[in-house]
């Protein structure tokens, strides 16, 4: 007769397989009071062990893609990284100050990373960032390297562009994931690398789309268009709860209905 497993056997088991890591969950950095303002205690904390995040996640951008890290007026290295079950995301930010630690990193879209640092309020928005000091800098590490996510269609502009602190729905919500909206269309704003342009849809509200200084996007669509993109927000006003947009990488991400698969237009 087998003698049974202990509990004590279980928990040991139980202690060998589980990550090596323990850190909050980007959906718990994200949340935010009811001016924008992130409302996870770290935030803003002290830069010390004890206030430390921990972070693993989806790349949704490769080095280069959206961050200018060679520009000679003003560097700066991002990540976007989207959890792994999809649940909350969160953007990584350093500037000129650390360059001599991110000018070594590098990471293609899709890799899942491991970020350690300390997060702040930014426009709206709760990020990893370098306190603009080397002495602060995040640290990153590329576990693996994999697909993109598929991209969260999110139902129409109104179901994204407003602001909602319980995170139930709005911009909050959807805040640094990789998202899809159908049934697009420009309102207004020049097109180009670099530029805003305002897009609307059937629902009749109006969302901002950035184009990536870094992409290549051809000529404006003049009709109906399917766009995939990093959802972000940039407001610089308190209280922070709009100016959210539609962040852009590169010409591919737009899709012209007549390039749709029929099935995805009876969507």
């Amino acid at each position: 007769m087998k003698k049974p497993v202990s509990y004590a056997t279980i928990c040991m088991f139980v202690f060998a397989v589980a990550p090596s890591w323990a850190g909050d969950t980007l959906w718990e950095l994200q949340a935010v009071n009811p001016d924008g303002t992130g409302s996870h205690p770290k935030v803003g904390a002290a830069p010390d062990e004890a206030n430390k995040v921990v972070i693993e996640g989806i790349s949704l951008a490769s080095t280069g893609e959206v961050d200018a890290p060679t520009d000679p007026g003003f560097a700066w290295f991002s990540l976007w990284v989207q959890a792994e079950d999809g649940r909350g995301g969160i953007q990584v930010w350093a500037g000129p100050w650390s360059n001599s630690v991110w000018q070594g990193y590098s990471v293609q879209a899709g890799d899942r990373v491991r970020v350690e640092g300390w997060v702040a309020n930014n426009r709206g928005k709760v990020f990893v960032n370098d306190r603009h000091s080397l002495a602060t800098m995040w640290t990153m590490q590329v576990l693996s390297h994999g697909p993109m996510p598929e991209p969260e269609v999110i139902p129409s502009i109104a179901a994204c562009n407003y602001f909602d602190p319980t995170r139930q729905g709005g911009g909050e919500y959807y805040q640094t994931r990789w998202v899809r909206l159908n049934g697009v269309r420009i309102v207004s704003g020049e097109w180009g690398a670099g530029n805003e342009i305002v897009i609307t849809d059937s629902s009749g509200a109006e969302l901002t789309m950035l184009l990536s200084s870094q992409g290549t996007f051809g000529t404006a669509p003049t009709a109906v268009f399917d766009v995939m993109g990093i959802f972000d927000q940039e407001d610089y006003e308190a209280p922070f709860v709009d100016s959210y947009r539609l962040w852009v990488k590169k010409a591919g991400d737009i899709l012209p209905r007549s390039m749709v698969p029929l099935w995805d237009l009876y969507e």
